[in-house]
């Protein structure tokens, strides 16, 4: 098996602050199911305070984390919600 590395990410509450970190194969697939948690609005009813951010990598071979310094990547406002 391939060793990889899966990115950790983070959505950011702005009136609370960061959520528990999950892990996604890549930034865009990442942002994907941000724009899909954000069709949820009884889940996410406030959708203009919410961001995701990368904050870090782990490694699927070793298991190992390392964060990096937060990255923004989009916000709930820039999801089209229908």
């Amino acid at each position: 098996m391939q060793a990889m590395n899966n990115g950790l990410y983070s959505i950011r509450d702005t009136k609370i602050g960061y959520q528990p970190p999950m892990a996604f194969q890549s930034d865009g697939v990442a942002c994907r199911a941000f724009r899909t948690a954000m069709k949820d609005k009884e889940q996410w009813p406030y959708t203009e305070d919410y961001e995701i951010w990368k904050v870090g990598e782990m490694s699927t071979e070793t298991g190992l984390i390392e964060a990096c310094m937060p990255t923004y990547l989009m916000g709930g406002k820039d999801c089209v919600v229908e």
